[in-house]
């Protein structure tokens, strides 16, 4: 390494930083023959050292700020103005995942009646991701039936997680209780992603790179 980079320092002065950056984990040596390669701390460090951290003008960031006030407020389409954004200004690619909560805790019920015995039920989370099922029912029910059954449980779920509604000990009407167990298995499949969905914009961006803009595969 001290010859083929010409480094001004001794090979002893490099392995004992090399031993120090592994020390401090930013280097791992996967097995006792193999050199050593950084860890994600390391990278993270590196890429931290080649951004270089600038303001954004005020003009800028009231643009931006107007945009996302103009979405509805939806955890999806924020996710995709925010990777559009990114990408645009960064002119690079941008890769943005939605904000996804260890457990998902119940806001609000919709109950809206479809065809016959169909029925979509829409469930939105406190962090906002919004779920949605559809449900078909033993018979027939109207709106205001759906739209009282849907105010009933909101007003017995809200702010509670899945373990939390589970322990629940209240006495639902039928219809109630048939809803709930969606809302119970909705919620168990929201908690058990990783993450949000990921959203990727300005490929475009990279594919102008001059190690790209003259390459036939791109």
């Amino acid at each position: 390494m001290v010859e083929q980079y010409h480094l001004d320092m001794s090979s002893a002065t490099v392995r004992n930083e090399l031993a120090e950056l592994t020390d401090m984990g930013y280097l791992r040596q996967p097995h006792p023959s193999a050199g050593r390669v950084p860890t994600e701390d390391g990278y993270r460090l590196f890429v931290g050292n080649l951004v270089q951290h600038t303001e954004i003008p005020d003009t800028l960031r009231r643009t931006i700020s107007h945009q996302f006030y103009q979405m509805r407020q939806d955890v999806e389409q924020w996710t995709r103005l925010a990777a559009s954004v990114l990408a645009f200004q960064s002119r690079a690619a941008s890769l943005v995942t939605a904000p996804h909560f260890d457990q998902a805790h119940f806001k609000h019920l919709e109950l809206i009646s479809s065809r016959g015995r169909q029925v979509l039920l829409v469930l939105v989370t406190v962090g906002g991701e919004i779920l949605q099922r559809f449900v078909t029912l033993a018979e027939p029910m109207t709106q205001e039936m759906l739209s009282a059954s849907a105010a009933r449980l909101t007003r017995a779920l809200i702010n509670k997680s899945v373990i939390e509604i589970q322990a629940l000990n209240i006495d639902l009407e039928p219809l109630d209780q048939e809803f709930l167990a969606v809302v119970v298995d909705e919620m168990k499949q929201a908690d058990s992603l990783v993450s949000g969905e990921i959203m990727v914009d300005g490929l475009t961006n990279v594919l102008a790179e001059p190690e790209f803009a003259g390459s036939e595969d791109a």
